[in-house]
């Protein structure tokens, strides 16, 4: 009698738990597949099974999927907002296959009757029929994770769009579309956009982006189409004129007027220098000095240094931008100047200067600022070759303001590796273990000179001055590199918990360093608002980057509330300091009559002339105001719940805001009609229409609105394009060729996408040889 209930006990003990853990909890009938039936109509995303029968056969278990050193600041497991005490481990999908598995677990009943011999027979046939059980589950799961594997190794390429029931199921977006989107970056044509790229936001734009396709797979003739192709035929024009033909290693020595000179410098010095540091401004005054005594005797590292701060000065000298021309060449002729021969000759700290201002440049004056990453990298690695990693300190000694400069160029080239890191979803290649310098001491320009004593230099002088916000910057760094770390690199677990950990870290250095800069500027001197608004821009643009990738269960999920709370106040206040409504009057809906005060903030101004993220983070907050706006308005239209007035104001601002950038000599149309047919879909929906109603009126609207920016785009080509070969030449007149690109671009999403990020590719079709751009008139 023992024997046999000691038989039955291990009956118990041995036979494997088949069902998954929730099919368990619930007693019902679990049909065994990964997710299983019941989890899959429950939409539950845990579906894991307690797999003891590896352990029971032997067979080692399963390596997670995740790297077991994970990168710094990045937590290898953490569960989603769903999951909770009890509901099991994470799901690990294996590579490929489109399903999941858990990691192994196992009992300790199991553990114990494993270990346990038994001289029944009974016993020891049980105990060989769940042992070659276990062992054929287990050849099984190998031969899946084989098949996955090999299938994986000759797919195509083409989109990875992850589902509620398939997590890792491959399905196209479109035919011949050039854009492709995966889990956490979009590829288009030639380029690679990551999570932290704001594109994965206007995917979200479903309803928009399929009536703009449709409309082009109606007709490639229809009148939106041709209206767009003449617009971009008359962009690619004027922009090709504004660059110069050729450069030469020896750029010119060309100054406008002294008194436009200084406006351009004391420019630079209020907007960029007081944020980037980069040169000491005692010194640089006496060099610019000397350039209007004796500008022969100056020498040519100096000028181009010169050249890049005006041209960076230039784009807040007025409100239409009235010497883009003459800056676009001065960053042209820079560039050409840093990769002339004898590049070795150049690793001075003059020369470092130039580069990074170089860097600035491209983003300001906007030349190629989508590619800006890729130079702010070679910049970094030209100062770790110059030892600029390391403090002056553990290197040969110096003088301080030598010692104290090559600290301030390091923090200025760390700032911009993360923050272009973050603006192009790239990998941030950086850890705060690649270097040791210290920040530069906490003081003005006129209390640094080479003869200062390095026991003079303070390192927290509890008031306001010129490196105030540097060092302030400087102080969020460690937690915005693990952001952009946690946001772009490869190996990082995008984990609901592992966000929420970050935000609060980051929540807390913000206030903290809010407080200092509130205390600083009670000695007297305070920040300027420029400033101010770009530190706390800085700070909430990072929030939007980590919350951007669970926008889409905020939207649909009560777990994922504080998301969409927290993603919908930092872009109401980024769209306030970027377009703030008392710069931009309009008269209700009037929007295109819409005048432009002269209340100008310094930012607005750059919003509404510069390139890189001055252009888009405003439209990213936008985007994601509209998207919230759109989702209460389907939700509660039955309920004719008001909208929020602030709300709806941003909304109408940006279109104004749009339309002055092409005043101002943006040639992206496209990013005006989208937000234009936001407003229709906006608008529509309030009045009460259905979504089927509003697709032929965004489609009118859009075709006006391409039709009113053809005849602004039509006056500045008449004025930057003269007569050509002895007759006037036909701003409508579209080439052949460019309306078959036009074709394959609108094809799908990517097109459509390309343009309206302002990410189309380098080329110059229309680059007329020998013609330099027509001489800008000093102002």
């Amino acid at each position: 009698m023992n024997i046999a209930a000691a038989a039955r006990v291990d009956r118990r003990r041995r036979r494997p738990a088949l069902a998954c853990v929730n099919c368990r909890r619930s007693k019902i009938r679990c049909d065994r597949q990964v997710p299983c039936q019941n989890c899959a109509k429950a939409k539950n995303k845990t579906c894991v099974f307690d797999d003891a029968r590896a352990r029971a056969s032997g067979s080692p278990p399963a390596e997670p999927a995740w790297p077991s050193a994970p990168a710094p600041g990045v937590s290898p497991l953490s569960r989603s907002p769903l999951s909770g005490p009890g509901c099991g481990p994470l799901p690990v999908s294996l590579p490929g296959s489109g399903r999941s598995t858990a990691p192994s677990t196992v009992s300790h009943d199991d553990a114990s009757s494993a270990s346990a011999t038994n001289p029944s027979l009974a016993a020891t046939s049980v105990s060989s029929r769940h042992a070659d059980a276990l062992q054929h589950r287990v050849d099984e799961l190998e031969r899946r994770l084989a098949r996955a594997e090999k299938s994986s190794r000759h797919r195509d390429w083409t989109a990875h769009v992850p589902t509620a029931k398939e997590p890792d199921q491959i399905v196209p977006l479109g035919p011949r579309t050039d854009m492709h989107s995966m889990p956490r970056a979009i590829m288009s044509k030639t380029r690679y956009f990551g999570q932290s790229h704001w594109a994965n936001t206007a995917l979200l734009y479903k309803t928009i982006l399929d009536m703009f396709h449709s409309e082009v797979v109606r007709s490639i003739d229809s009148e939106a189409v041709v209206l767009l192709n003449k617009c971009k035929t008359l962009g690619q024009r004027i922009k090709a004129r504004r660059m110069p033909a050729m450069c030469t290693s020896t750029p010119s020595r060309d100054l406008p007027p002294r008194h436009i000179a200084d406006q351009l410098v004391d420019n630079y010095l209020r907007i960029s220098e007081s944020v980037h540091r980069v040169v000491h401004v005692p010194t640089f005054r006496s060099r610019y000095e000397q350039v209007w005594a004796a500008p022969d005797a100056v020498d040519q590292a100096f000028m181009v240094q010169l050249h890049l701060v005006m041209a960076i000065g230039s784009t807040v000298l007025d409100a239409d931008f009235s010497m883009r021309n003459t800056a676009v060449r001065w960053v042209y002729e820079a560039q050409w100047w840093m990769i002339a021969p004898s590049f070795k000759k150049r690793l001075t700290m003059t020369d470092l200067q130039s580069m990074i201002l170089a860097c600035l440049a491209r983003e300001f004056v906007g030349v190629d600022a989508d590619l800006t990453w890729m130079p702010v990298g070679w910049l970094l690695r030209v100062a770790i070759q110059m030892g600029l990693h390391r403090d002056p300190s553990r290197l040969p000694p110096t003088d301080v303001l030598q010692a104290e400069m090559r600290r301030r160029l390091w923090g200025t080239i760390l700032e911009l590796n993360v923050q272009t890191s973050l603006s192009t979803g790239s990998p941030v290649l950086l850890s705060l273990s690649d270097f040791d310098t210290e920040p530069p001491a906490d003081m003005d320009d006129d209390d640094l000179a080479a003869t200062t004593s390095s026991t003079a230099l303070v390192r927290d002088a509890g008031k306001c001055t010129d490196t105030t916000l540097p060092l302030a910057l400087r102080a969020t760094l460690p937690i915005r590199l693990a952001i952009c770390r946690f946001l772009n690199d490869l190996g990082a677990v995008n984990a609901y918990d592992r966000t929420m950990e970050l935000h609060e870290n980051l929540a807390g250095i913000h206030r903290s360093v809010s407080r200092r800069l509130a205390a600083a500027e009670t000695s007297g001197r305070k920040l300027s608002l420029y400033q101010r608004q770009v530190f706390d821009c800085t700070v909430r643009h990072y929030f939007l980057a980590i919350h951007i990738p669970h926008q889409e269960m905020a939207l649909k999920e009560p777990a994922y509330a504080f998301t969409r709370t927290t993603i919908l106040d930092n872009a109401l206040k980024i769209s306030l300091a970027y377009c703030p409504p008392h710069v931009y009057h309009h008269a209700g809906h009037d929007v295109p009559g819409s005048t432009v005060s002269e209340q100008d903030t310094d930012l607005s101004r750059l919003a509404a002339v510069a390139s890189g993220t001055f252009r888009w983070i405003p439209v990213c907050a936008a985007l994601l105001i509209g998207l919230d706006l759109q989702d209460k308005l389907r939700d509660e239209a039955p309920f004719n719940t008001p909208v929020r007035p602030d709300l709806l104001n941003v909304i109408k601002v940006i279109l104004v805001w749009c339309l002055r950038r092409i005043k101002a000599g943006d040639m992206n149309c496209k990013g005006y009609v989208f937000m234009k047919a936001q407003w229709v879909l906006i608008d529509g929906l309030m009045a009460g229409k259905s979504l089927q109603e509003l697709p032929k009126t965004m489609i009118a609207t859009s075709t006006e609105t391409i039709r009113q920016v053809l005849v602004i785009l039509e006056d500045q080509a008449r004025q930057m394009l003269p007569e050509e070969g002895g007759g006037s030449w036909d701003p409508m007149q579209v080439p052949t060729d460019r309306m078959i690109n036009m074709e394959e671009d609108w094809d799908g999403m990517g097109g459509f996408f390309l343009d309206f990020l302002g990410l189309e590719p380098i080329d110059h079709a229309f680059d007329t040889p020998g013609l330099l751009p027509p001489s800008q008139p000093w102002v």
